[in-house]
């Protein structure tokens, strides 16, 4: 292009100062844009400032490059969307995890039968529940928070409010533990005494026994009530945690338990005993057994949901497929409900020192009990302050657990609840939030059963005593099914780099756009025009 001349003064001598500067500038930004057109990267941009195109020409290409922009942001606004709601995805890791980095899973066994019989005579009590003394009627109602009384049972003279005795009655008539396991065997080695890896659970069931479980300490805060806690065995985590795992320097032998073979000898047997002569069928479901429950070590178990039934005089066999999930550092900017997980620093819960999605949503359901009935049931968590929940106090919690689900029901289906936002539980519902957390550990299984003549074989070659008879013997068997598993892992679908590479790459095919395109524009609205003015500037001061 040939170099642009300044011929303003002699084109506008006669006219007024204020018009002739006007004319020079539009001259000059005239003379800038043709430059630009003429020399920049950008299609259909150079038929625009061209001296051979006619104005029909220029006005073609002026609509053709407006469709090509508006496409192109049209589709970078779909880029930018799904950069923003998408941003994560769930894959298979590049790698098998093997079992020996997580840890064996946590065993609760919850026996059916919640009351002995020779300890305390529920369906006796029951059938004259309306003729009991005072005291008797109070601890007769207090082990009726373990069993499935029917709605009818319970009449307005029942107390909603009991005290901690309640948990004492529950736990001295139920099932103990050396009666209830009679032998264990962890990696092809015999545990003599059960106490040495099992420790009592307080459930919804009543007492439980836990294997592999954090203890108190480890898994709960200062704030849990007294009462709630049941040391056991004594064995502390060493240093295990859900999102960094074990650590390096860690032996097999730390606790949590994790094993490094899978099969049945290099799991967990037990042997689990039942008295006929005292199940008390009054209290608890019409059925023999016991509900085993395998769940994450930093977990409280749950022995309404997601049990296996155990029957009396099986051979049981279960295999274990964990289920890890972890999360990619690198997503740690995208917002928790953008990702659909916490990391552990960005949500801390009340009672549980190890947040995750179980654990929070047993806060959560507490938080909303006590908002509702002022008290909490015996096996939910809670500090020494709060009241438990009495036998009155039955239809509340039901109540509660409804509102929570009728809740979640709610946020799923993407539902705005100005329904609800007035009622008072509104913002405990709110501060619920429990999403998953980031590294997350469950355990699948597959499991199969076989008849057992434990009793017939010992009393053939043992000359058992007749007593003896009515001991009901349970074999269960649970071990990891393969010695490695495939891992899922959360990562970034789109990162900025992603985000940039599209948008690039719609700004060259619709444009010929690119990074040095925009320095380009930067270049010719700023630097070229001051040197532009520098040079006239120098030029008029050497004619003078």
């Amino acid at each position: 292009m040939a170099q642009i001349r300044d011929t303003c003064e002699d084109t506008f001598i006669d006219k007024p100062i204020n018009e002739k500067k006007r004319k020079c500038t539009k001259r000059f930004v005239s003379k800038i844009f043709c430059e630009y057109c003429s020399n920049t990267s950008i299609h259909g941009i150079g038929y625009l400032g061209a001296d051979d195109t006619c104005m029909t020409e220029k006005i073609w290409w002026l609509i053709v490059f407006t469709l090509s922009v508006v496409v192109c942001a049209i589709l970078i606004n779909k880029t930018w969307t799904k950069w923003q709601n998408t941003p994560v995805i769930m894959t298979f890791s590049h790698t098998q995890t093997p079992i020996w980095e997580i840890p064996f899973p946590a065993v609760t066994i919850c026996p059916v039968n919640k009351v002995q019989q020779s300890l305390y005579n529920y369906t006796q009590a029951y059938r004259n529940r309306n003729n009991l003394s005072e005291k008797e009627s109070k601890k007769f109602w207090d082990i009726s928070l373990v069993c499935d009384l029917v709605s009818s049972d319970i009449n307005d003279d029942c107390e909603n409010i009991t005290n901690a005795a309640a948990v004492k009655s529950i736990v001295e008539v139920a099932p103990k533990l050396d009666e209830t396991i009679l032998g264990i065997r962890w990696q092809d080695k015999n545990i003599l005494f059960g106490t040495e890896y099992f420790a009592p659970q307080l459930t919804e069931d009543g007492l439980c026994f836990t294997f592999n479980s954090l203890i108190g300490k480890d898994m709960y805060t200062e704030q849990l009530a007294d009462s709630m806690i049941f040391e056991g065995h004594g064995k502390v985590n060493e240093g295990w945690t859900i999102e960094d795992g074990y650590q390096d320097d860690m032996d097999m032998t730390t606790y949590p338990e994790r094993t490094a073979r899978e099969g049945l000898l290099s799991g967990l047997s037990i042997v689990l005993a039942s008295f006929a002569n005292q199940k008390d069928y009054a209290c608890g479901e019409p059925t023999s057994g016991y509900k085993l429950l395998l769940h994450n070590p930093a977990e409280s178990p749950r022995a309404s949901q997601h049990y296996i039934p155990i029957p009396v005089d099986k051979r049981v066999i279960i295999f274990v497929t964990p289920k890890l999930i972890t999360t990619s550092k690198n997503v740690m900017y995208i917002p928790p409900e953008t990702r659909n997980c916490y990391f552990s620093y960005e949500k801390t819960l009340r009672f549980y020192k190890m947040y995750t999605e179980d654990n929070c949503e047993i806060e959560c359901l507490a938080n909303v009990t006590q908002q509702l009935c002022q008290c909490l049931p015996f096996y939910s968590p809670r500090d020494n302050k709060t009241d438990i929940c009495g036998i009155g106090s039955t239809s509340c919690i039901e109540e509660a657990q409804e509102r929570i689900l009728k809740y979640d029901r709610m946020k799923k289906k993407g539902i705005i609840v100005e329904r609800i936002q007035n009622q008072p539980d509104y913002q405990i519902f709110q501060e619920c939030d429990c999403l998953p957390s980031c590294s997350s550990l469950h355990y699948s299984t597959e499991s199969s059963q076989t008849n057992m003549h434990a009793m017939k074989t010992w009393e053939l070659s043992f000359n058992m005593p007749s007593e003896s008879k009515g001991i009901e013997i349970t074999d269960v068997y649970i071990a990891f099914k393969e010695s490695d598993f495939m891992a899922l892992r959360r990562s970034e679908m789109y990162g900025l780099t992603d985000f940039l590479g599209n948008c690039g790459g719609l700004l060259g095919l619709f444009m010929g756009f690119s990074f040095l395109s925009f320095l380009e524009i930067i270049y010719f609205v700023t630097l070229r025009i001051w040197c532009r003015i520098r040079n006239k500037k120098n030029t008029d001061e050497t004619v003078a």
